[in-house]
């Protein structure tokens, strides 16, 4: 069970811990004198330090009330008592709680209401633009931004609403002298509104979002034609989302496919790198996703596909920790799939590599990784690695295999 909640006025409660004068608003001159400046007891909005001391304090009522901050995610809260068990998920003012029985989630909003006045706290069905549908008798959860996704068509109005695919014909590049440019505050809020899209429930507009995003500054005509097809391929499949249900029969809890594209993009100055992306799975629920462009350039697709493991295995690291934190008779690896055979044998083995010598020693941490039996590394096919619609636009029918294959249509 889980309900969602927000705090009401949270950045006004909050002590400050430093001293703070303001101007006074205006009209109340005439009470305090023209000459005097107002010193701040709590915090208010619009502050700098508003949210860290909100921050601060509400997470020292959750300690109170006998919850445990993880060690991995300052936003994680864990409750683990003999009355019962609860997580609860923190963001900004705005929270998750999943409990294990009522009487438990009353005495916890109860703590929290002593110092905090809440302005909802009702069943888990949205959260922060994102639509949320609980069966609790077949056990799975659905996630869509379906209202998300009408709320963007209806404020940008793209011209052309069908597109199969999110990725344009041939991969963005630069603008030219020559080319038209576009509307730069329009193509920066269309690119802001997709990455929320992407980032919260939607890794099939990735690798797309990912192209946009780097021409920012500069966006020419063609890159605003590319954010619309993104838009309108959003709307014709804005019924799909992520689905996850309970399933005890995969023997790694956590899988990862990792993928890289070498050399396969235009940064915005114009330079190729190579563009890599994860998909790490928890049980076979798709929980965690990342498309980027990577920073050192690679001398080949080896090493590229060397840099997306490293990344993909550093966030199945990170899930594994908060995992032994929730669930603490936890103690499995993760397995890797990676379709790079020499990407592979090169994880899978400590010896001297000539050829990678002059890698950073980050990109040689999957291979530490293996020899402490904390993960293992295979090969997969790239007919059947799902993570290839991050790094590189597909042909339509490969395209909606690997979207089928991560996302449910509902």
């Amino acid at each position: 069970m889980a309900i969602e909640f927000d705090v009401s006025a949270a950045f006004l409660t909050a002590l400050l811990d430093k001293i703070i004068y303001v101007k006074p608003p205006e009209g109340m001159e005439k009470f305090i004198g023209a000459e005097k400046l107002l010193k701040l007891r709590k915090a208010l909005y619009g502050l700098v330090q508003s949210p860290r001391l909100f921050n601060a304090e509400f997470t020292q009522q959750l300690l109170d009330a006998g919850f445990t901050q993880s060690a991995n995610d300052d936003c994680l809260f864990i409750y683990d008592q003999e009355d019962g068990y609860a997580i609860l998920s923190l963001h900004v003012d705005d929270g998750i709680l999943g409990f294990s029985n009522n009487a438990l989630k009353e005495k916890i909003l109860g703590h929290i209401q002593k110092k905090y006045k809440l302005g909802t706290a009702r069943k888990l069905t949205k959260y922060l633009g994102a639509e949320v549908q609980h069966d609790q008798d077949k056990n799975t959860i659905a996630i869509t931004m379906e209202r998300y996704i009408e709320d963007m068509v209806q404020q940008f109005n793209p011209a052309n609403l069908e597109s199969d695919s999110p990725c344009p014909a041939k991969k963005l590049s630069p603008p030219t002298e020559k080319e038209e440019l576009a509307d730069k505050e329009l193509y920066m809020k269309i690119v802001g509104k997709l990455m929320y899209l992407t980032v919260n429930c939607r890794p099939d507009i990735a690798f797309a979002v990912n192209q946009l995003a780097r021409f920012a500054t500069v966006p020419s005509a063609e890159h605003l034609k590319a954010a619309y097809k993104v838009i309108a391929y959003c709307n014709k499949t804005k019924t799909h989302g992520l689905f996850f249900k309970q399933d005890a029969k995969y023997q790694d809890k956590i899988t990862v496919y990792t993928d890289s594209d070498h050399m396969g993009g235009s940064n915005s100055a114009g330079k190729l790198r190579s563009v890599g992306g994860y998909l790490v799975y928890h049980c076979g629920n798709l929980v965690s996703w990342k498309c980027v462009s990577h920073k050192p350039p690679a001398l080949s697709s080896a090493e590229s596909e060397l840099y997306s493991i490293t990344i993909g295995a550093q966030e199945a690291m990170y899930i594994k920790n908060v995992l032994r934190q929730t669930e603490s008779d936890y103690s499995d690896g993760f397995l890797l799939l990676c379709d790079n055979q020499a990407a592979v044998q090169t994880a899978n083995s400590l010896t001297y590599k000539g050829r990678l010598k002059h890698l950073d020693v980050k990109y040689h941490y999957i291979r530490y990784l293996v020899s402490e039996k904390q993960g293992k590394v295979k090969h997969v096919s790239t007919h059947v690695n799902p993570a290839d619609i991050l790094t590189k636009p597909l042909p339509r029918d490969l395209h909606l295999r690997h979207r089928d294959a991560i996302l449910t249509q509902f």
